[in-house]
């Protein structure tokens, strides 16, 4: 059967073929569905919602971790969750069953790299799709769990339940910083190339790869800063200028 099939035995779905724009358009549809009908949930039922997706998720990794084992994928890169959009998964648990620093932590990634990472994912799939037939178990997973975390970001910055402001932004610093120091020790260590901190792969910006060659320190570093600061800023910008078209109608409104 092609949805547990081996890489290479079927054609892969690809980015923008027909295969990617019918996932993209059931997750784009399940995304409004749900913000729809949490549109008036409390900040109780959103945790439970979290918690919820937490184990859903590390049950679903599991099995991917048990598909790659089954073909013999067994080195880190295959099977150790440690992609920038799988920090997704430890974010869920700590702002789902956390307290405190861990879930503020959780919530500011979850808020301010979410949408983000969720949404350029959708639009550029350039892991799973690009290596298994679209109806495949990884290619399924991988925009359930970027469409959830699209989801969740939404969520949370529309219910205020992570705010993105400069203030907010040593929670997301310190999250991501650590999970990024860690990949950059293990890829030290054992040659991988954890959150592609090491070298592109399939990203599609040729500049990446010739900087790379040229310099393995500036490579990273560059990528480890687009880590730490453009995901955050970008969704601060984004609630800002709402905030503030939101702040001008009720303002325009109040005068008439």
């Amino acid at each position: 059967m092609s949805f547990f099939a081996p890489i290479n035995q079927y054609p892969p779905c690809g980015m923008y073929t027909t295969g990617h724009f019918i996932l993209f358009a059931i997750c784009l549809i399940g995304i409004i569905v749900a913000i729809y009908f949490s549109r008036n949930l409390k900040r109780k039922k959103i945790k439970l919602i979290t918690k919820a997706i937490a184990i859903l998720v590390t049950i679903l990794e599991i099995e991917k971790i048990g598909f790659n084992f089954h073909y013999g994928y067994t080195s880190f890169d295959n099977w150790l969750p440690l992609a920038f959009c799988s920090l997704f998964i430890y974010s869920c648990w700590m702002a789902g069953f956390g307290t405190g620093i861990l879930e503020q932590c959780g919530s500011a990634f979850l808020g301010g790299a979410g949408i983000i990472c969720g949404l350029a994912f959708l639009l550029s799939p350039s892991t799973s799709l690009t290596m298994y037939p679209m109806l495949h178990y990884l290619c399924c997973y991988s925009m359930l769990f970027h469409s959830l975390m699209l989801y969740l970001g939404l969520l949370y910055v529309m219910k205020r339940i992570f705010i993105p402001s400069v203030l907010n932004y040593r929670y997301y610093l310190s999250f991501c910083l650590g999970f990024c120091l860690l990949a950059i020790i293990i890829n030290s260590i054992s040659g991988c190339n954890m959150m592609f901190l090491r070298e592109p792969f399939n990203i599609p910006l040729s500049f990446l790869g010739e900087l790379q060659n040229s310099s393995q320190t500036l490579y990273t570093m560059l990528i480890l800063c687009v880590y730490l600061t453009v995901p955050f800023f970008l969704v601060m910008f984004g609630y800002q200028l709402m905030q503030a078209i939101k702040t001008r109608r009720e303002n325009k409104h109040a005068s008439v």
